[in-house]
């Protein structure tokens, strides 16, 4: 748009040319502005329906792991409470059948007991498979007594008697019906 001298125009050249002519190109201007306006608007308002759409799939995903936090909590205390409890199976088995039956009982709950702490070392319950277990060294020989047995007999003082740590009936036979 070229500057012209105002000053020296007369009031006719100013109103007929000047000012029609500035008010188109300033139309033109206007136009063109509330056009971009618009787009702009477009562009913002689809970026803030995607911008919705991503933060409510990220508030669900929030939910979701918040849910398998708790969940994977829950397992970890499931799977203590279970380890806790199964540390009583392995000498109640053995003073309950004395038999050669209860070997396999007994190496069946030392097997639960050792899955047990695999579980938890796989849901990230910390330390070695094993690790910290009471039932550690009570794997039972091919004689069939246990290591846990054979390092717990006792000599009773009186008579030299030796006893393996299981429970003997009073009357001398075997507790196990088989």
């Amino acid at each position: 748009m070229p500057r012209v001298d105002v000053e020296n125009l007369s009031l006719r050249q100013i109103s007929d040319e000047l000012l029609p002519r500035d008010a188109a190109q300033i139309q033109a201007v206007a136009a063109e502005a509330l056009s971009r306006g618009q787009r702009a608007l477009h562009v913002t308002e689809d970026f803030a329906r995607e911008h919705y759409k991503d933060e409510a799939a990220l508030s669900q995903l929030y939910e979701v792991v918040d849910r398998l936090r708790i969940a994977a909590k829950d397992v970890q205390n499931y799977i203590d409470r279970s380890l806790l409890l199964t540390h009583g199976f392995v000498p109640i088995i053995e003073s309950t059948y004395p038999c050669h039956g209860g070997n396999k009982a007994v190496s069946l709950a030392h097997s639960l007991h050792l899955g047990l702490g695999r579980v938890k070392e796989a849901v990230g319950g910390g330390g070695a498979v094993g690790a910290g277990c009471r039932l550690a060294g009570r794997h039972r020989t091919s004689t069939g007594v246990s290591h846990w047995a054979s390092t717990r007999r006792l000599t009773a003082d009186a008579g030299g008697e030796r006893f393996t740590g299981r429970r003997e009936r009073s009357d001398g036979g075997n507790s196990c019906n088989s």
